[in-house]
């Protein structure tokens, strides 16, 4: 995978250097000024370059397949913030592509709500960790988790709910 293309995906590595950082910089602030006013044309363009199926993000966000079709499809449906959060910690976005992503979706991490600051730090600091670990975290803080597990046969919503499990992914049907 190309340097630049990690950098959107991964954690910025701790042994970068300053020249590194810069160049990471600013190459992630002339992608975001790129990104359209189209969350679900950004999703899917994210997604693929990412390399994920929306099967596979489904995986990592606990966010059924069918709603990432529809999040991308061409029918306008603004997502729940706290969707666009879980997808972005799914693909697990620089946090600057992160906030362009949730400001195309129509919302904004201000300071104005109390869940909006955790919201935000879960973005700036533990994107990279994985949606389990954000959802723990929060609940921990008490405050609702992202997304949730669905239970074999609750609703037609969650007939397919992938759960990792000791590294392996099982889906439940």
């Amino acid at each position: 995978m190309d340097t630049r293309k990690e950098t959107m995906f991964n954690k910025v590595p701790e042994y970068a250097n300053i020249v590194e950082v810069i160049e990471i910089n600013s190459w992630v602030s002339e992608y975001t000024q790129n990104m359209t006013n189209n969350f679900g044309e950004e999703l899917r363009k994210l997604r693929k370059l990412a390399g994920e199926s929306q099967v596979s993000l489904s995986a990592k966000t606990l966010i059924t397949p069918d709603t990432i079709g529809r999040l991308e499809g061409r029918i306008t449906v603004q997502p729940q913030l706290e969707t666009v959060i879980a997808i972005c910690i799914g693909l697990r976005l620089n946090p600057a592509i992160s906030k362009q992503l949730i400001k195309i979706a129509g919302y904004s991490l201000s300071a104005s709500c109390e869940s909006y600051g955790i919201y935000s730090l879960i973005i700036d600091r533990y994107y990279y960790k994985g949606i389990m670990w954000c959802n723990d975290f929060l609940i921990e803080a008490g405050y609702a988790p992202l997304t949730r597990r669905c239970e074999k046969d609750s609703s037609s919503e969650c007939k397919v709910r992938s759960l990792f499990v000791t590294g392996l992914i099982v889906f439940l049907i």
